[in-house]
């Protein structure tokens, strides 16, 4: 069942660490770190808290990591939006105790990673990678009831997928629109998920030499069952079936 209902206005605000190096996740045993380079991409990073020892892979710019039966389950948004799983961060490449600085990109000589070139492509055992249709942007991931939920946004709708087998499904469809975002954020907060999201656009016109400013923004909050989307000039409310 689908209910809408009002919001009062200067709810939330979201604010989270911004590179040069974010933590994403920090469970008993990892620290889980990276960085973008921005179009050359980034790298994250698995700390060992127990052992010392650091373990990383060339990502793409990682925005979110989700721990869920086992496996973390990195969400990349450079180029397209791309999902990784990693059953065992220790299979990843080591990074050796002389090189444990900032590293983010393997291009540039200056805060590099490009004395580890040659492992950039190799095959890494437990690191299974799939994507979602390449005019799907995803706007956040979570855990309800046992199952890992990302809410996805096309040319035409707004939906709720879930993830099974390395594959996504879709389950439920939010609204009969596009979310237009570049950029989330996210917090929790007393139970609840704030993801906030925006975006700008400028669309010049060569024939009449008139440009056109475009911006959006929002937010959606998630609680339990209960999903709310705030974006201007609309609003709604929806229940996971």
């Amino acid at each position: 069942m689908i209910t809408f209902v009002p919001l009062a206005k200067n709810c939330f605000a979201a604010s989270r660490p911004i590179p040069p190096v974010q933590v994403f996740l920090e469970d008993s045993t990892y620290q889980i770190y990276g960085c973008c380079a921005g179009e050359f991409g980034g790298s994250l990073f698995f700390y060992n808290k127990r052992n010392k020892r650091l373990y990383f892979y060339n990502s793409e710019c990682v925005y979110q990591v989700v721990y869920y039966h086992n496996s973390y389950y990195v969400f990349d948004d450079l180029y397209t939006y791309d999902y990784t799983r990693i059953s065992n961060p220790e299979k990843l490449i080591e990074l050796k105790y002389k090189d444990r600085r900032f590293g983010c990109n393997w291009w540039t000589q200056v805060d590099s990673l490009n004395s580890y070139e040659k492992s950039r492509y190799q095959k890494i055992d437990g690191l299974y990678e799939y994507k979602p249709n390449l005019k799907e942007s995803s706007l956040n991931s979570f855990v309800y009831n046992d199952t890992l939920f990302t809410i996805l946004s096309t040319d035409s709708s707004t939906y709720l997928a879930i993830h099974q087998g390395d594959s996504l499904k879709k389950v439920q469809k939010l609204l009969d629109k596009k979310i237009w975002f570049h950029h989330t954020e996210y917090y929790e907060d007393a139970g609840r998920r704030i993801v906030s999201f925006s975006a700008t656009s400028t669309q010049w016109n060569s024939e009449t030499k008139a440009a056109t400013d475009m911006a959006n923004s929002g937010f959606v909050i998630i609680q339990g069952r209960k999903i709310e989307i705030a974006e201007y000039p609309t609003k709604r409310d929806y229940i996971i079936q």
